[in-house]
C-alpha cells in the first residue's frame, strides 16, 4: 500500500532511503535545542509531545495574542496584493469561526477549478490562527491559477507542490510583510527565535511520515502493536527513549483520513526553501518580502503554469538544477 501510494503520487519507491542519514547530523542539533528548552521552561531534561504547544508559547507568547478576527479577509486580501493577487476577482468563500461540532481542522475545497474554492476552519480570535488562513488561501489561490481547460494536467500536479505554495504562505505568519498588520517591530527577534526552533523541530514530522509507512508495514493485532511501531520509529531517528503514557498519535487524522499522504507536507516544505533560495538567487534579493510582485510572478510562471506537465521529481529538479534533497530544507 505504501508503495501504491507513491507510485499514485509518482514518487520514486526509494526517495525516503536515505532520509535517516540526511537528517542525522540535524537531529544532533535539534535535541541539543530541545533539551535547552526542557531545562529553561519545564526544569527536566526532555520535551514531550503535550509539552511541545506549551514550549512554543513560551518562546514567542505573541503568537497567543489575541486580535480581532472580524476584519481577517480585508488582512489577508491585502496581503495577497502584495504579490499581484487580488483575491477579490476570485470567488473564495470562506467558513473560519467556531461552531457546534465543526472540525478544528482548515481545510480548502477547490470546488470548480477557478470559478469556487471554500475554505473551511475554526479559529479563534489569537494571531497563530492566521497562519491557517494563509494556508488555505494559499490553496485556494492556486486553485484559481490554474487553466480550468486543462483537467488531465490539474490532476497531474503533485500534492507536494500544492502544499509547498500553501506552507509557503503560511510561512509569512513570522515575517514582518503580514505581521505588521498586528505588531510593531518588537516581535523581531521573538518571531525569529520562534520560526528557528519550528524549523528544527519540523524534523520530527519525519517521524509522523515514517511510522505512517510502517503501519502498513507491519502486523498490528493490537493497540499495543501500534504503540511499540510508534516508539521504535522515534528512537531510530531522534534517539527517543519509550515512556509509560501511551503515546498520543490518534490526534493526527491524517492517519485515517489520508493515508500515506504526510509527505506532501514536508517535501512541500523542502520544496518551499528550494523556491525561496531559487528565487533570491535568480533576482537578487535576501528575502522574498523584499521583491513580492517579483516573486508572484516567479511563482506562476516557473512553478504553477509547468506543474501539471511533470512528475513532482522532474519538475523540482527543473526549477532547482540539482535532484531533490533534503539540503536544500537547511
Amino acid at each position: 500500500f505504501v508503495e501504491y501510494g507513491l507510485k499514485k503520487d509518482e514518487l520514486s519507491p526509494d526517495i525516503f532511503n536515505n532520509w535517516d542519514k540526511e537528517i542525522k547530523e540535524y537531529v544532533d542539533v535539534l535535541n541539543n535545542k530541545r533539551r535547552e528548552y526542557a531545562n529553561k521552561f519545564l526544569n527536566t531534561d526532555e520535551i514531550l509531545p503535550w509539552d511541545e504547544g506549551y514550549i512554543r508559547s513560551q518562546i514567542s507568547p505573541s503568537l497567543n495574542a489575541t486580535v480581532d478576527m472580524s476584519n481577517f479577509y480585508n488582512v489577508i486580501r491585502d496581503f495577497f496584493v502584495n504579490f499581484g493577487i487580488d483575491i477579490d476577482e476570485y470567488n473564495i468563500t470562506y467558513d473560519i469561526f467556531p461552531r457546534k461540532n465543526k472540525s478544528e481542522w482548515g481545510y480548502n475545497f477547490p470546488i470548480e477549478t477557478r470559478k469556487d474554492s471554500r475554505i473551511l476552519a475554526n479559529v479563534k480570535n489569537r494571531y497563530n490562527e492566521y497562519g491557517v488562513l494563509l494556508h488555505e488561501t494559499g490553496h485556494g489561490v492556486h486553485s484559481f491559477l490554474q487553466d480550468p481547460e486543462e483537467t488531465i494536467l490539474n490532476r497531474g500536479i503533485s500534492g507536494i507542490i500544492t502544499e509547498g505554495i500553501a506552507n509557503l504562505f503560511g510561512s509569512f505568519l513570522y515575517d514582518e510583510l503580514f505581521y505588521k498588520n498586528f505588531f510593531d517591530n518588537s516581535v523581531e527577534e521573538e518571531f525569529k527565535e520562534i520560526q528557528e526552533y519550528e524549523k528544527l523541530s519540523y524534523l520530527r514530522f519525519i517521524g509522523n511520515i515514517f511510522f505512517d509507512h510502517e503501519l502498513y508495514r507491519n502486523n498490528i493485532e493490537n493497540l499495543d502493536d501500534i504503540y511499540k511501531i510508534y516508539f521504535k520509529t522515534y528512537e531510530n531517528l531522534f534517539g527517543d527513549k519509550a515512556y509509560e503514557e501511551a503515546p498520543p498519535f490518534g490526534y493526527r487524522i491524517h492517519y485515517t483520513t489520508h493515508p500515506i499522504y504526510m509527505h506532501n507536507y514536508f517535501m512541500g516544505d523542502v520544496t518551499c526553501e528550494m523556491l525561496r533560495k531559487v528565487f533570491c538567487n535568480k533576482y537578487g534579493a535576501n528575502s522574498i518580502s523584499e521583491k513580492p510582485k517579483e516573486f508572484g510572478e516567479f511563482l506562476i510562471k516557473d512553478v504553477i503554469e509547468p506543474s501539471g506537465l511533470y512528475k513532482y521529481e522532474e519538475l523540482f529538479k527543473r526549477i532547482s538544477g540539482e535532484e531533490f534533497s533534503l539540503k536544500w530544507y537547511f
